[in-house]
């Protein structure tokens, strides 16, 4: 398991050395803290909680207590969803576009941006607006690592993220083909969460936290 990074990084800061974070989902909204602190216990402790999800300011506002977790909104598509954000004490959020108000918005309170778009228009698009992340969203559905290869041969030192459709087996895999971050959204979490569930989220959690640690810029480390 990965030591935590240290607390004086930035939220962009501990993204970019740690490269994986976790969209936090329960079949039930009053397992969504447990679940999350049985990721951070597993080493992904950047976790984004889905807007939409049930009681969400609290959940975020629960993990935002936690100095060792660094908490964020995903699924974010207008300036009131910031408005939560801020409010619930998140750090970073991520858009599956790029819109100019809610970079400002972002920037203006100091939040870490992921957002971009799935064409390769889009995607450039997005960089005109200088998120710190250019997410390719829903990758998984765009033709997974092999498009991303494609979009950085294309856009050589674009920071991509990939999210939308990654899982614990694939997730990897884009790292390897050059993202700067994943945000895995599917494979970590039970379904149905009951006795026991949280020591398997860990597990899962620290399993993948292995697998992607030996991976480094866009290859896997070979001895």
């Amino acid at each position: 398991m990965r030591a935590r990074m240290s607390q004086a990084q930035s939220p962009l800061q501990r993204i970019l050395a740690q490269r994986l974070i976790a969209v936090v989902t329960a079949p039930a909204g009053d397992s969504l803290v447990e679940i999350a602190r049985a990721l951070a216990a597993g080493g992904i402790d950047l976790l984004a909680v889905p807007a939409a999800a049930p009681d969400a300011a609290n959940v975020i506002a629960d993990l935002a207590d936690d100095p060792a977790i660094v908490v964020g909104v995903t699924d974010v598509v207008s300036v009131d969803q910031i408005a939560l954000a801020v409010a619930s004490g998140a750090q970073f959020v991520i858009c599956p576009a790029c819109e100019k108000d809610i970079v400002s918005m972002c920037r203006a309170n100091g939040l870490a941006v992921i957002a971009g778009g799935a064409t390769p228009a889009e995607l450039y698009a997005a960089s005109s607006l200088g998120p710190d992340l250019i997410t390719v969203f829903p990758a998984a559905m765009l033709g997974g690592p092999a498009y991303l290869r494609l979009l950085g041969r294309t856009f050589p030192g674009l920071p991509i993220a990939a999210a939308g459709g990654l899982d614990i087996d694939t997730a990897p895999n884009y790292l390897e083909a050059g993202a700067r971050a994943v945000i895995v959204d599917k494979g970590l979490f039970p379904d149905t969460i009951e006795e026991g569930s949280a020591h398997i989220v860990t597990m899962r959690a620290s399993a993948l936290v292995e697998v992607c640690a030996g991976i480094s810029d866009g290859r896997p480390s070979r001895p």
